[in-house]
C-alpha cells in the first residue's frame, strides 16, 4: 500500500514557530514561504501544507485541522507595520511578499481607522529600512525589529498587538 500511494508531500515555512507541527516530518517536508506554499497546495503539489488562514478561508477546497495553528493573543515582534511617519499619513504600504493574512489583517486594522492606503509588494528586504511604510514578517521582522531597537528609525506596529487591542481575541496567522 505504502509503494502505490507514494511520499506524503507536506509544505512548512522554516521557522521555529512551526516545529511543533512539523516535528518528526522533516524528511517530508518543503520549505518555503507562505504565499508559496499557498500556489502549491493549490496547484496539488502538496497534499499538505501549513498555510495561512486567509488561504484557508478564502478556498474552500481544504480540511483544517482543529486546534493546530500558529496564533497569538498580543504582540508577537515578528508581524508588523514599520513606519517612520504617523500611522494616520499612509498612502502606500510595501509588503513582505511572503504574507497573504498579514496583508488582510493590516487592511482590517487600518481600515478601522478609517486609513485606505494602496499596498505594493516590497522588491526586497535591503530596501525596508527606505520605505516610510513597510510590512515585514518572520525572520526579516525580526532582523528589521531588533535592528531598530538599536537604532531606532521607525516606530512598530505590531499586529498582533493591535488585533487583541482592538478585538480581545486572539489571532490565528496559519493553519
Amino acid at each position: 500500500l505504502a509503494a502505490t500511494l507514494g511520499k506524503f508531500r507536506v509544505g512548512s515555512v522554516k521557522a521555529l514557530n512551526a516545529v511543533p507541527l512539523t516535528r518528526g516530518l522533516e524528511d517530508q517536508i518543503v520549505y518555503d514561504i507562505p504565499a508559496k506554499l499557498a500556489q502549491m497546495l493549490q496547484r496539488d503539489e502538496l497534499d499538505a501544507a501549513l498555510v495561512s488562514v486567509v488561504e484557508a478561508l478564502f478556498h474552500d477546497r481544504y480540511d483544517i485541522l482543529n486546534g493546530i495553528a500558529v496564533a497569538s493573543l498580543g504582540e508577537v515582534k515578528s508581524v508588523f507595520l514599520a513606519h517612520r511617519k504617523p500611522l494616520e499619513t499612509v498612502q502606500e504600504v510595501f509588503c513582505d511578499p511572503a504574507s497573504l493574512t498579514s496583508v488582510t489583517l493590516l487592511k482590517v486594522l487600518l481600515a478601522e481607522r478609517g486609513l485606505r492606503p494602496e499596498f505594493k509588494p516590497l522588491e526586497n528586504y535591503a530596501a525596508a529600512g527606505e520605505k516610510d511604510f513597510v510590512l515585514l514578517i518572520g525572520d526579516p521582522a525580526l532582523d528589521f525589529y531588533f535592528a531598530n531597537e538599536t537604532q531606532p528609525t521607525h516606530e512598530i506596529f505590531d499586529l498582533g498587538a493591535a488585533w487583541t487591542e482592538l478585538t480581545n481575541l486572539p489571532f490565528v496567522y496559519a493553519v
